[in-house]
């Protein structure tokens, strides 16, 4: 859908300061923030750069598992310590992905009055 409707509106100092900060954390822009506040999301931090190597290894541990069961689709059998290995590493990296990079805590940050 096309943005045509510009829209100005007055912020304080803090809550220029808490926007300016939380739009940083999502890395998306000030207006790409209010937009999804406004659809009802609440961005979240983006991820460290680990989080999309980890992400990288597990879709290149996925690959070799797809061309595994094609191989066994295709010749009737399969290499049962190749498949063990690979079912292996992809448990282990969501293990270490949903430990390392999510939050148990989803407490909300600190809240603005509005009416300050």
């Amino acid at each position: 859908m096309k943005r045509n409707i510009n829209k100005s509106f007055m912020v304080n100092e803090k809550e220029n300061e808490m926007l300016k900060w939380k739009a940083e954390k999502c890395n998306l822009s000030e207006a790409a923030t209010i937009r999804m506040l406004v659809l009802g999301f609440i961005p979240g931090e983006a991820p460290p750069e680990e989080f999309y190597e980890k992400m990288d290894e597990l879709n290149r541990e996925g690959i070799k598992l797809k061309r595994l069961v094609a191989r066994a689709n295709t010749f009737g059998f399969t290499d049962n310590d190749e498949l063990n290995k690979v079912i292996a590493r992809i448990d282990e990296l969501t293990m270490e992905i949903k430990q390392r990079f999510t939050r148990s805590d989803d407490k909300p940050p600190e809240e603005v009055n509005a009416d300050e």
